[in-house]
């Protein structure tokens, strides 16, 4: 009995030794990261990577925008769509097809129309 008690103690001891590295050893890693992302900062490439980043963002910005136009434009006209041609019409990833898009959606009698002219479009 004696041993097991001992052994748990000791067992203990060494997980608490063991965290209070672990935590140090955190300390250190961020503080390393902190001075490696203020080298980075400084970087020409940063300012690329970062641009680039944006530009990025701002075209999957209006790519979403012009889906939802489309969606709009054809759920006023058309009422409830069907759930197929919503995940279609979210999977264009051109923003000219989604310009040809909306045009049709507005200009077509019915959402059969607007099919045939989704075909023509994606083709």
């Amino acid at each position: 009995m004696r041993y097991d008690v001992a052994t748990k103690v000791v067992v203990e001891h060494g997980k608490e030794a063991i965290l209070k590295r672990l935590v140090g050893i955190e300390a250190v890693v961020r503080r390393l990261l902190e001075r490696r992302r203020d080298i980075m900062i400084e970087s020409p490439a940063y300012e690329i990577i970062k641009e680039e980043g944006l530009r990025e963002g701002i075209q999957q910005g209006m790519l979403e925008d012009a889906r939802e136009m489309v969606l709009e434009a054809l759920s006023v006209k058309f009422g409830v769509l069907p759930i197929d041609l919503i995940e279609e019409i979210k999977g264009i990833q051109f923003r000219e097809v989604l310009k040809q898009l909306l045009r049709a959606a507005m200009t077509v009698e019915s959402l059969d129309q607007f099919r045939e002219q989704l075909g023509r479009v994606k083709g």
